[in-house]
């Protein structure tokens, strides 16, 4: 658990190592997409939930996500925060338990790298740390996680852009049970 903890950490702070030098490096070159920017974003997160029995007993709901965001881009490359609500999923009793729940909410710091194809596509690929607050059946177990994420994007105007995004965590609540959350969102990007 320490050991996830420490690399999740230390993945930050690599990506933030790595983008001090691109941003000195990048500063000089005419781009638009050098600068601030801030995120929001709606959607349906999918839940998938593991006991932990031998057999896969995999429980599954659905909730509404939200994220709010800001950055930094240096061109190709960006440091990012978030804070994400992946939404409260209902899990339905079944032979092995009762009926349980699960709530996750996360402050995220973490590395963009973007592409751009043409005037108007542009694909993200992210990877941060998560500081998770998971919830399930009454109980709350703070963590830190790796994150990844991916969105493919259509940019309205030079600084507007309009998001498609998928994201992964896994985290494990207190009773144990393992818990993927994968978002799916839409939403709008402005650069300042």
């Amino acid at each position: 658990m320490i050991r996830i903890k420490q690399g999740a950490v230390a993945l930050a702070a690599a990506m933030l190592a790595v983008a001090s030098p691109l941003a000195q490096a990048q500063s000089s070159a005419p781009d638009s997409r050098i600068g601030w920017y801030g995120d929001v974003a709606v959607g349906g997160t999918h839940y998938e939930s593991e006991p932990g029995f031998i057999l896969c007993r995999c429980r599954k709901g659905s909730a509404t996500s939200l994220k709010v965001g800001a950055g930094y881009r240096f061109g190709v490359s960006a440091v990012e925060a978030w804070y994400v609500d992946f939404g409260k999923a209902n899990f339905g009793a079944d032979f092995y338990g009762p009926a349980t729940s699960a709530h996750f909410r996360a402050a995220v710091l973490g590395g963009a790298w973007a592409v751009r194809w043409g005037q108007h596509v542009e694909a993200t690929w992210r990877a941060g740390a998560a500081f998770v607050n998971a919830s399930a059946g009454g109980s709350t177990k703070h963590d830190v996680r790796p994150t990844l994420g991916f969105s493919i994007g259509w940019r309205t105007t030079e600084t507007a852009t309009l998001e498609l995004s998928w994201d992964y965590l896994r985290a494990s609540d207190a009773s144990g049970a393992r818990t993927d959350a994968v978002p799916i969102t839409l939403g709008f990007r402005q650069r300042f």
